[in-house]
């Protein structure tokens, strides 16, 4: 499943007054959750493996990287996931900051920091993917999919 964030920015005037993240987390953090919602919902189960890109608990991981408070409705018991989870750790050498991307990469250690917590108090497994080429980091998830 696509990452939502970058075609809710695309779509609400990003950088140009939008509820974008640096400006009001929370309101940017609950555009991204019922978009993130809806789309946990029109996925297929039955149809095979969904993959996706972020999920709802990383809008809760920025919120807390950002000391916010989670708002109550905020339940990711709602919409479970795989119980295991694949996680990127912050790779410097691939980083680069555009319109979607504003942090600066030092930001990126506190938000995976936030990611690990947050991930973690609500049971999943984390399964960290080793840098490497793109084919290399889907052969590794291919195959911990298939010894699993």
């Amino acid at each position: 499943m696509k990452e939502v964030s970058r075609e809710y920015w695309d779509e609400t005037g990003y950088g140009t007054g939008g509820s974008d993240p640096w400006r009001n987390l929370i309101a940017f953090s609950r555009a991204i959750w019922k978009l993130r919602a809806e789309q946990h919902k029109s996925a297929d189960w039955l149809s095979g493996s969904v993959f996706y890109d972020r999920s709802l608990l990383d809008i809760l991981a920025y919120m807390d990287a950002g000391d916010k408070a989670i708002p109550e409705d905020m339940d990711p018991s709602r919409f479970p996931y795989h119980s295991d989870v694949f996680i990127f750790p912050p790779w410097e050498e691939i980083y680069q900051m555009d319109e979607g991307r504003w942090e600066p990469f030092e930001t990126c250690h506190a938000i995976h920091k936030s990611l690990k917590r947050t991930y973690e108090a609500e049971g999943y497994s984390l399964i960290e993917v080793p840098p490497g080429t793109v084919e290399e980091r889907v052969a590794f998830m291919l195959q911990y999919l298939r010894d699993h």
